[in-house]
């Protein structure tokens, strides 16, 4: 039983850390963009975006950097994602709703 227990215990952690590994990260066209690739690594991975808003400069950590965004449309039933990049690297990935 105990052995049981201990198997349970590590798939588990396995399974998590899977989910940690590709939380910031998505797939398109059957390759992975992940956080701190470039607009040009983006672009070469998925195509051009759907819309590009450049929304100006901000400061982050006492440098003023260009923040872009990256909206992509899946196909239908697939989740819309937004991509901010700040000074052309990758920062965030959000999800939002599904192309109907």
């Amino acid at each position: 039983m105990a052995v049981f227990s201990k198997a349970c215990f590590f798939v588990t952690l396995f399974l998590l850390q899977i989910n940690f590994v590709f939380a910031d990260s998505f797939r398109c066209n059957n390759k992975l963009v992940l956080e701190g690739d470039t607009t040009v690594e983006v672009r070469l991975k998925c195509g051009e975006p759907f819309a590009i808003e450049d929304l100006g400069k901000a400061k982050v950590n006492n440098t003023f950097v260009e923040i872009t965004r990256y909206t992509y449309l899946p196909k239908t039933g697939k989740l819309i994602k937004t991509l901010e990049f700040q000074s052309g690297k990758l920062v965030s990935i959000t999800s939002g709703p599904r192309v109907e």
